[in-house]
């Protein structure tokens, strides 16, 4: 009997076939999700941020902006539109899996384990859940996987033969600061590389290598546009991010441990034995693992620090998790503990779907949690706002929050739409407030943010118009309510 008739590689090729099927499957559910599922806020406030083409932002790097502008001019102001971009990232991150698996074949060979990779990959929760909304995250997580991919490889090359060529670290390095133009937590990989060379003994001449400090330097060339902007506003971006977002009070274990909790639903608890692994054995396939392994330790480490004393979301670790997926199906070995890692992160990512695209399911009635009862229901308060516009013949269309603001400008088609929220955030970067002075708005709330004093000292009168019951399946979600605000006094606005 031939080997290629062997029951061994029968049996394999059906497991291949499994896995690629269950691929297959959860592709066809993100693509339902993407095409289906009502916008949600930060992918809105993103797809405005297009609108406003700039060379950065003030909340994140510019890449998901950029390319939302492009999307726009392809494809229309569309909820297919705005997700097209995930299409993309979604292939290159498969793509980037493709080349992982040529490199951590083991005895399975190419095709086996890019199929086990891939079912790993979309199963996931976060990658899921990232790879189905166009926020900057998406294009964070195929341009890390590519650059630790050359990364990798360029280590465990230049640990057998320091003479090898500089290519794959050329592309690392270009990869990494694709990533952190993508979002700057990108930036850790650079972190990660460092201090690979720098514990790592067979590493140490590249300390000599020009090549080095040229990669590191084209790393940085790519982050030009996030410095200039940076520059010309007073390093505001990064003073948002390391400083100003972050409230941190007393460590308290209880936050940390339900961030864990949560992290744990977020990868499907089979991926904490790939960590133990990752961690056990750091170098089990080669050099080129130790970035990865150092990315994992330096991201968690980080954002523990901040978990314990502030809350957090999950997806703030999102490279941790990057980290373990090319080395998760090799690590886990057996067929069937990479199909429990599968059904279970599958499992979960239909709960997502169902929540986000059909009815919540967290919290009851009126007690459903602000990100999950926010989804639903702006289709039907659009055409509303649209009305009362042009009824009152007002000049502006505002909220109290750049989410709502966001969302209403996406469904109305209103690039001009507005946040009065005094907290700072990307519309005071377009929007003049002096330039609407006595200007008439039409000023929507919901149950979540409603009329502060401030900005309620913003108007010569508000009058409201309409209130709205947002109801989902015949569940009560929301109530927005819908004014009339007259004498625009943009000198109200808090500094």
């Amino acid at each position: 009997m031939t080997e290629t008739n062997s029951p061994a590689v029968k049996r394999m090729d059906r497991v291949t076939a499994m896995f690629a099927v269950l691929s297959l499957v959860l592709i066809a559910k993100r693509l339902w999700f993407v095409l289906t599922a009502p916008p949600y806020i930060d992918e809105a406030y993103y797809w405005l941020w297009g609108q406003h083409l700039d060379l950065s932002y003030f909340d994140h790097p510019p890449v998901n902006a950029w390319v939302q502008a492009i999307s726009a001019a392809l494809f229309g102001w569309t909820t297919f539109g705005l997700r097209a971009a995930v299409l993309v990232t979604g292939g290159l991150s498969l793509w980037a899996l493709w080349l992982w698996a040529g490199e951590l074949p083991g005895r399975l060979g190419r095709v086996a384990m890019f199929w086990r990779m891939a079912a790993v990959f979309l199963a996931t929760p976060v990658f899921a859940v990232i790879g189905s909304v166009a926020v900057p995250d998406h294009w964070l997580v195929p341009f890390s996987l590519f650059s630790l991919f050359f990364i990798f490889r360029f280590l465990n090359r230049f640990a057998r033969d320091p003479e090898t060529g500089p290519r794959d670290l050329y592309l690392g390095a270009l990869f990494l600061g694709l990533a952190t133009l993508s979002k700057y937590n990108g930036a850790l990989i650079g972190i990660a590389l460092a201090l690979t060379v720098l514990v790592v003994p067979r590493l140490w001449p590249l300390l000599r290598s020009v090549h080095l400090y040229l990669a590191a330097l084209l790393s940085l060339a790519v982050q030009l546009p996030v410095i200039v902007w940076n520059l010309s506003q007073s390093f505001a971006s990064y003073q948002f991010i390391l400083i100003d977002r972050h409230q941190l009070t007393q460590a308290e274990l209880w936050r940390l441990g339900e961030f864990v909790l949560i992290a744990l639903i977020a990868v499907a608890p089979v991926m904490a034995v790939v960590a133990i692994l990752m961690l056990i054995k750091p170098v089990r396939f080669g050099t080129g693992q130790v970035p990865a392994v150092l990315l994992f330790v330096v991201s968690s480490v980080l954002v523990g620090f901040a978990a314990a004393r502030e809350y957090t979301l999950f997806h703030w670790n999102l490279l941790a998790y990057v980290a373990l997926i090319p080395f998760a199906a090799p690590l886990l070995r057996y067929w069937w503990a990479v199909l429990a890692q599968v059904l279970t992160g599958g499992a979960i990512f239909a709960l997502v779907v169902v929540n986000f695209a059909v009815v919540p399911l967290i919290g009851t009635g009126r007690d459903v949690d602000m990100g999950s009862g926010q989804q639903f229901g702006w289709e039907t308060v659009a055409p509303r706002v649209t009305h009362w516009r042009k009824e009152r013949d007002a000049d502006l269309v505002a909220a109290p929050h750049y989410d709502l603001a966001a969302k209403i400008g996406f469904l109305t088609k209103d690039r001009e739409v507005t946040s009065l929220d005094p907290e700072r955030d990307q519309f005071d970067y377009w929007f003049n407030p002096a330039a609407h002075r006595g200007d008439s708005v039409i000023f929507v709330t919901d149950r979540w943010y409603g009329v502060s004093k401030p900005i309620r000292a913003l108007f010569d009168s508000l009058e409201p118009l309409e209130e709205i019951e947002i109801v989902q399946r015949g569940r009560p979600l929301n109530r927005v309510t819908i004014y009339l605000g007259t004498g625009f006094k943009p000198r109200a606005l808090p500094e």
